[in-house]
Formats: C-alpha cells, sequence, structure tokens
C-alpha cells in the first residue's frame, strides 16, 4: 500500500494533523518499523501511543493515534 496521509484520513473520515505525507505500507510493531511506513498503536495489555516517539525516530513518516497528537503527521481517529 503506497499512499498519502490526506487519502488514507479521507478514505477512514479521520482527522489529518500536521503536513501530508506519504506512506508506504503500516506497521503495529515500533522495533520492526520500516522507513516510510505508518505506525498505528494497539491498546492491550500496554497502550501502544507510547511508542509513537520510537517509531518517528524509527523512520515512520506518520502515526495514527486516539489520543492528542504528539508532532509530527498524525492521523486522529477515534479508536486505532
Amino acid at each position: 500500500m503506497r499512499c498519502s496521509t490526506s487519502e488514507l484520513t479521507a478514505y477512514l473520515g479521520a482527522e489529518l494533523v500536521g503536513p501530508d505525507v506519504t506512506i508506504e505500507g503500516a506497521s503495529i510493531d515500533s522495533r520492526v518499523i520500516q522507513h516510510g511506513q505508518l505506525f498505528v498503536p494497539i491498546v492491550a495489555e500496554r497502550d501502544g501511543h507510547a511508542f509513537i516517539p520510537a517509531a518517528l525516530a524509527a523512520g515512520a513518516p506518520a502515526y495514527m493515534t486516539s489520543h492528542d497528537p504528539v508532532g509530527a503527521t498524525a492521523i486522529r481517529v477515534e479508536d486505532t
């Protein structure tokens, strides 16, 4: 999957916060995220939102969030 965050935001009916960027694929694990992938934090035993900074540092150009954005490009949704 290669698309822009504005395309994905429109498809999801979500809110784009920050600049429109291109993403290629997605990951739920900040430890193995590839450069260009969207980070999607999962809330389970641990809240994946805590790993957004690590995902951005590893090369994620954007992330989904159901919390307040922490910078960079975010796609705000009701529930990740």
